[in-house]
């Protein structure tokens, strides 16, 4: 008697089982890998922005002098900066600040003297510290820049994990040049 090849229905339902839990064990990881793939661009995200925010911040703020005027205030700087003309010649000094936003808290914009309105620099900022030097050049809690130590630390908190900070100390121009241009209107900045 020749017996016929085949599987059994235990066979069936072991194979099915097996595939079964392969499929749940590969979605499982997929879910897992999509997850951790976003959180790492979240925070590759709010690095670039906390970066951008500080960039904009020191490059301006480098070429201003603390002869000057640096007031520095609660999530506010304020500063004055050369203008130059087509042959590199100091032509004047206008005043440039660093904030967030009245409206947006999270939102860090610059403003010139001349400018209508804000420019956003950077988004998701929970909050942007200035500290201006003191004796010694050794702690950062005063509001104006001593010409004597003429450096600002620019501290910058991200707003989206509140996890990611970044500092810097900014070394001014030391030299004199002349005096301020207008100070801002009350209210302007």
């Amino acid at each position: 008697m020749k017996r016929e090849s085949g599987h059994t229905l235990l066979e069936m339902i072991f194979v099915t089982l097996l595939m079964g839990v392969l499929v749940v064990a590969m979605l499982g990881l997929l879910v897992h890998s999509d997850t951790y793939w976003n959180q790492g661009q979240g925070k590759i995200t709010e690095q670039q922005e906390a970066r951008f925010a500080l960039d904009a911040v020191t490059r301006e703020l480098t070429q201003s002098n603390p002869y000057w005027g640096v007031t520095i205030g609660t999530n506010s700087i304020l500063f004055y900066k050369p203008e130059f003309d087509a042959a590199g010649y100091r032509t004047g000094i206008h005043w440039i600040g660093f904030r967030l936003h009245p409206l947006n808290e999270h939102l860090l914009v610059k403003r010139e003297s001349g400018d209508v309105d804000y420019t956003p620099v950077a988004n998701h900022v929970e909050s942007i510290t200035f500290a201006g030097s003191t004796d010694g050049c050794v702690t950062f809690d005063s509001a104006s820049v001593p010409v004597s130590c003429p450096q600002v630390r620019v501290t910058v908190v991200t707003h989206k994990d509140r996890d990611f900070q970044l500092t810097s100390d900014v070394v001014l121009r030391n030299q004199i040049l002349s005096a301020p241009g207008e100070p801002p209107e009350e209210g302007e900045f």
